[in-house]
């Protein structure tokens, strides 16, 4: 996926009403994908809505490209951490450090390369290297 990402236009959020998990990411991504065992329903200003879908339009885009490429054909790409709702009593540390706050705003997702129901590792990596991440 190139560095400067451009969203699909039909997918931005600003022109919506509403923002549920049925909102369309891309084609065949809906919000929905990325709510592991959660909803929206805590959330209820429109604006705060708007922003997590629209931090998780590259997302979108990625599971869309994974999903129609030939290249992984056999694999399923799974999101297995998507938006996180922090428990009630549940003191968040704010800072671009904590994956659990990223992921309250949408801009952290956890995901696996699997075939079968196993991840497979070499094929991950295969992954990485068609994502553009070189090896450290």
């Amino acid at each position: 996926m190139p560095a400067n990402y451009l969203p699909n236009l039909k997918y931005l959020p600003e022109p919506l009403g509403s923002i549920t998990a049925k909102t369309m990411l891309n084609d065949g991504v809906s919000l929905g994908t990325f709510l592991i065992n959660t909803n929206l329903d805590h959330i209820t200003d429109l604006n705060e809505r708007k922003n997590i879908a629209r931090n998780l339009l590259p997302h979108a885009q990625l599971l869309y490209t994974i999903r129609n490429s030939k290249l992984f054909n056999d694999y399923q790409f799974v999101v297995v951490e998507g938006f996180y709702k922090p428990a009630p009593q549940e003191q968040m540390t704010k800072n671009d450090s904590n994956h659990n706050f990223l992921a309250t705003k949408g801009r952290a997702v956890v995901y696996e390369l699997r075939k079968n129901g196993v991840v497979d590792n070499n094929k991950t990596f295969a992954l990485a290297k068609f994502m553009g991440f070189e090896p450290m």
